[in-house]
């Protein structure tokens, strides 16, 4: 079960979820060998996380955080040029 977005979960119990995501969708468009690759992807997506246990900077390894930014701040040139 994935839990709900405005909770909070560890990163250890989210890759937990993907997996089961994963393992759920039986992909009968592929071989064992990709379905054995995703399942192993959906454990570990998420080890650069770990950086930040040994004092690297979380935007160092967060890159959803500067993708989000750089989103935000094009919209806002956008709309900005359009209005």
């Amino acid at each position: 079960m994935v839990a709900n977005a405005d909770e909070y979960t560890s990163q250890f119990i989210h890759s937990l979820q993907v997996y089961q995501t994963v393992v759920a969708d039986p992909m009968p468009e592929h071989d064992d060998a990709y379905r054995r690759d995703m399942r192993l992807a959906a454990l570990v997506h998420d080890f650069g996380k770990l950086l930040t246990v040994f004092g690297e900077r979380d935007e160092h390894v967060d890159t959803t955080v500067l993708l989000r930014d750089i989103v935000l701040t094009r919209c806002a040139g956008w709309k900005a040029r359009l209005a």
